[in-house]
């Protein structure tokens, strides 16, 4: 408990860095009170209350609904929110620790063993991007429960209560993350492993399975529409499976230790089975799998539990399907949360091999642990470190990734936050360099476009901002995000009619953002009140001063 809990005690007073504000934030479906519960539970993880699904195939409601019951918990108070947020995603890592504590003893493995294999996973550095960020806990979440479940029914060896008990665990766990499917299907071998007859083995995954799937069926579709504006990878299958193959070697060098703190790590294009790393990634796979065969050959619990998350793991970021995978600078599914139950393997292998000599040295084993919190346990809260700020995480990401574009817009966007809040006019400068450094590395990128305007903006450069506005309307005419924003820049100078003719285009485009028809209605009012002959007088000077588009 000390080592899952104490490297991550200073995230609980971590703010929202990256996704979580699309899945948290302000806007999200799990925050909206406009979000009623039947459209919260089957809508689109990344979805919003103008639209509720047709983002990704994410479908996790068991999550939204515990943002949602933290929201009503904390009240008015959003700081208590975020905070309970992080408190909960932590002790997720907690109940997921001790869930593989108690199977590794179910499986047969030692006290002593289980403890330091358990201990070893609890303080695994590559779990900071699972654990110190809040939305991070669709990985430790599912984990948990079919860990948990898995103990408490393989424990019992499959009475009626416990089956019960572990499909519903089990169907919450596959609502919280489809991944899950993983350490669900592992269940079942497990339970082979302890002499559980295969009728009785199959039932409560293959029940949680079954659910899962007419559940998703009825309320989110089994093929959902998904947007394509996201960076999906290469565009040729080949060359997809070819990149994947080429960073299985990271995947599992990964799960022994990390490296540096960040949150991308870039992964080039393979066009063919002789690009870097594809040939030992294959050889790579063929051993694992070798290893898991023989693995359940033996019919040796743990060894199954250790080589089928690797193999698993492996397998389950294959590109089966597309989907939208993040950052552009990622051809590969190459992020530190997917290895999150992975982490477990290297740990129960080491006990596997010492197990005779640790289960023979109890005491010499809790000496190793303390050891182990000790060293592991603040490089743990180091890299933790990277999720304290927007800023903190881009600068991480930057370490890594110098020439990532995505990288220089985050900062830009974090510095810009803190102009907001600051009126600082040396942020707001770096700022705009930091934007500068995105675009020289991608003309076309939206947000730091979109964002130097309004950082522009917000510093009163009021002729620049002009140039940028208008470049921003010719370019991107009907982006909802472009109009809204120099609508609002032109409504804050009282220019009202030609934010209102804004925010009409943004409105027409069927794809507004929020307030955009309070926000017309509020420069009508304006307009009104406005005498007839100032208001002819504002109409001739805003037809003057109207940027090109």
């Amino acid at each position: 408990m000390a080592c899952a809990v104490l490297p991550f005690a200073a995230v609980r007073n971590y703010p929202h860095v990256h996704d979580d504000h699309v899945v948290r934030g302000v806007g999200s479906l799990a925050v909206d009170s406009r979000v009623d519960w039947p459209t919260l539970l089957t809508g689109d993880f990344f979805g919003t209350f103008e639209r509720p699904r047709g983002h990704t195939i994410f479908w996790r409601p068991v999550v939204l609904a515990s943002f949602r019951m933290e929201r009503l918990l904390a009240g008015d108070s959003w700081a208590g929110y975020v905070w309970l947020g992080h408190v909960l995603t932590v002790l997720c890592h907690l109940g997921a620790s001790l869930g593989l504590w108690r199977l590794l003893r179910v499986l047969g493995m030692g006290g002593p063993s289980a403890l330091f294999a358990a201990a070893l996973f609890a303080l695994h550095p590559i779990h900071v991007e699972s654990v110190a960020w809040a939305s991070g806990r669709t990985d430790s979440l599912p984990t948990a429960l079919t860990w948990g479940a898995a103990a408490l029914w393989i424990g019992r060896r499959g009475s009626a209560l416990t089956t019960g008990v572990a499909t519903l665990a089990f169907l919450a766990a596959l609502l919280s993350k489809e991944p899950a499917v993983l350490v669900v299907g592992l269940a079942v071998l497990l339970a082979r492993c302890v002499g559980m007859d295969w009728r009785r083995a199959l039932t409560a995954p293959l029940l949680a399975l079954a659910a899962a799937l007419v559940l998703r069926a009825m309320a989110f579709g089994l093929v959902p529409e998904v947007s394509t504006e996201g960076y999906m990878g290469p565009e040729r299958t080949d060359q997809r499976w070819w990149t994947w193959a080429s960073i299985v070697p990271d995947l599992l060098r990964f799960s022994v230790w990390p490296g540096p703190a960040t949150p991308i790590h870039p992964v080039a294009t393979a066009l063919g089975w002789s690009a870097a790393g594809v040939i030992p990634g294959l050889a790579a796979l063929v051993l694992v799998a070798a290893g898991a065969l023989a693995a359940w050959s033996r019919r040796n619990g743990p060894l199954v539990l250790a080589t089928g998350l690797a193999l698993g793991t492996l397998l389950m970021l294959a590109p089966w399907v597309r989907f939208p995978t993040g950052f552009e600078e990622v051809a590969g599914p190459l992020y530190d949360r997917y290895l999150y139950a992975m982490a477990a393997a290297p740990g129960i292998l080491i006990c596997c091999w010492l197990a005779r000599w640790l289960d023979q040295r109890p005491r010499q084993v809790l000496v190793a642990v303390v050891l182990c919190g000790l060293l592991l346990g603040p490089v743990t809260a180091g890299r933790a470190r990277m999720w304290e700020s927007e800023q903190s995480f881009a600068r991480a990401g930057l370490a890594v990734a110098p020439g990532s574009a995505n990288m220089w817009t985050q900062l830009g966007s974090a510095l810009l936050e803190e102009l907001r809040q600051s009126g600082e006019r040396d942020v707001g400068s770096e700022a705009l360099a930091s934007f500068e450094q995105a675009l020289k590395l991608d003309g076309s990128h939206r947000f730091a476009a979109l964002n130097s305007f309004i950082t522009l903006a917000l510093l009163g450069r009021d002729a620049e901002a002009r140039l940028v506005a208008g470049q921003l309307l010719v370019e991107r005419p009907t982006d909802p995000g472009v109009l809204h924003n120099v609508a609002g820049w032109h409504a804050s100078r009282g220019r009202y009619d030609q934010a209102a003719q804004l925010y009409e285009r943004e409105l027409m485009g069927g794809a507004a953002l929020p307030g955009a028809a309070e926000a017309l209605q509020a420069c009508v009012e304006a307009l009104a009140v406005l005498e007839p002959g100032a208001a002819s007088q504002a109409d001739a000077d805003s037809t003057q001063r109207r940027p090109g588009g």
